[in-house]
C-alpha cells in the first residue's frame, strides 16, 4: 500500500494505533477474565458488554427520539463534519435531535418511520446504523433462551429494518435467516417453520399495507444504474482485481462513483484479503456448528457483519467491529479447543 500524501499517512497511522490499542484492551480484559476462572459464557458477555451498550444507545436513542417527535416535541441542532460533506452536497441535511442523528433527505423509503428523516442513532447513515446495530441484535437473540425475549428482539429487528430502509440490511438478514433455517430445521422443524411463518406473515402484511420499501428494494436489485448499487459493485471489483504488486491504496474509496480510475488494490493486499476471508468464514462455520449458544450467537453476528460488509469491499478492514468479532471468535474457538483436548487426554 503506497502512501499518497501526508493526510493519508496520518489517517493510516491513526487507524493502526487505534487498532493496536483496541486489541491490547481486549487482550488485557480477556486475560483478566480468564485468570478469574470465569466460564467462557461469562467471559464473552463481559467482553461484549461495551459493544452491547453502544448499540443500545443508538437503539434507545432512535426509539425515544421518534416517540418525542411523534408527540409534537421539537429539537434540532445542525451537525457539521467533514465525513458528511459528500452527502450534504447531494442534498442531505444532518441535525442532532434529542438522542439521535437525523439525516434529512428528499428520498423517503419507508413512510411513517422516516417521516422526520432517517434516524441514525450515533451514526450518520441508516445503512451504517444497521451495519453496527444488527450484529448486536443477532448476538442477543442467540444468547437468550426465553421465548418472550426472542419475540421482543425479532420485533425490534423488524422495526429497525423499517427505520433503516436499507436493502443491504435486508439481504444480509435474509442470508442469516436462510443459514439458520438450514442448520436448525433438522433438529427443530416445527420451531423453524413457525418462526419463518411468523416473519413471512409480518412481511406480507406490511407489503399489503405499504409497498414503498419493497419497491425500493426491487429497484435497488434490478436497476444496474442505481448509484448505491454501482458504488458497491465498484468497491467489490476493486477488491478482487489487482493489477500491480503493492497497489496504490487498499482503503481508497475514490472508485465508488467511477468504473475507470488509476486506483489499484495490489496483489499483496488481495492475497491477504483472500486468506482472511477464508479463515473468517471457517471460524463462522465452526461457531455455527457448535452446540454452545454463545458460539452460535457470535457466529450469526459475525455472519451478518460479513454479508453486510460485501457493500464495503476493502473498507471493511477500517471497522473496529471486525477486530472485535475476530477476537471473540478466537477466544471461543481456543477455549473449546482446549476443553476438547483436555477431555481426550483424560479419557
Amino acid at each position: 500500500m503506497a502512501i499518497t500524501g501526508s493526510s493519508d499517512f496520518v489517517t493510516h497511522l491513526e487507524y493502526i494505533v487505534l487498532s493496536l490499542l483496541f486489541t491490547l484492551i481486549l487482550s488485557s480484559l480477556a486475560t483478566r477474565l480468564r485468570n478469574q476462572s470465569l466460564p467462557i459464557d461469562d467471559q464473552v458477555k463481559c467482553l461484549s458488554r461495551g459493544y452491547v451498550w453502544l448499540a443500545m444507545i443508538s437503539i434507545v436513542g432512535v426509539l425515544l427520539t421518534f416517540v418525542l417527535l411523534q408527540c409534537g416535541f421539537s429539537h434540532s441542532a445542525l451537525i457539521e463534519a467533514d465525513i458528511l460533506n459528500a452527502n450534504i452536497e447531494d442534498g442531505a441535511d444532518y441535525v442532532w435531535s434529542f438522542l439521535s442523528v437525523v439525516s434529512q433527505s428528499i428520498a423517503i423509503r419507508v413512510p411513517f418511520f422516516q417521516e422526520y428523516g432517517f434516524l441514525c442513532g450515533l451514526y450518520h447513515e441508516p445503512h451504517i446504523l444497521a451495519y453496527n446495530v444488527f450484529p448486536c441484535i443477532l448476538y442477543l437473540l442467540g444468547q437468550t433462551n426465553k421465548a418472550f425475549h426472542r419475540i421482543g428482539l425479532i420485533l425490534l429487528s423488524i422495526v429497525f429494518v423499517l427505520f433503516c430502509g436499507s436493502t443491504t440490511n435486508l439481504i444480509a438478514l435474509l442470508g442469516c435467516l436462510v443459514v439458520w433455517a438450514f442448520l436448525s430445521i433438522r433438529h427443530h422443524p416445527i420451531y423453524v417453520l413457525l418462526g419463518i411463518s411468523f416473519i413471512v406473515g409480518i412481511v406480507l402484511w406490511y407489503i399489503s399495507y405499504d409497498d414503498t420499501l419493497s419497491l425500493v428494494v426491487i429497484n435497488r436489485i434490478t436497476d444496474s444504474s442505481n448509484v448505491s448499487s454501482e458504488a458497491s459493485r465498484n468497491l467489490l471489483k476493486f477488491a478482487f482485481t489487482p493489477k500491480t504488486l503493492f497497489g496504490t491504496n487498499m482503503f481508497s474509496s475514490s472508485m465508488m462513483w467511477q468504473t475507470i480510475n488509476n486506483e489499484d488494490v495490489g496483489y499483496i493486499p488481495f492475497i491477504m484479503n483472500i486468506f482472511f476471508l477464508f479463515f473468517y468464514i471457517r471460524n463462522i462455520v465452526i461457531l455455527l456448528f457448535a452446540k454452545e449458544k454463545n458460539s452460535k450467537a457470535v457466529g450469526y453476528a459475525s455472519l451478518y457483519f460479513l454479508l453486510h460488509s460485501a457493500k464495503m469491499g476493502m473498507l471493511m478492514y477500517k471497522s473496529y467491529l471486525l477486530l472485535f468479532f475476530v477476537f471473540l471468535q478466537t477466544i471461543i474457538i481456543e477455549h473449546y479447543g482446549r476443553v476438547s483436548t483436555s477431555r481426550k487426554s483424560i479419557s
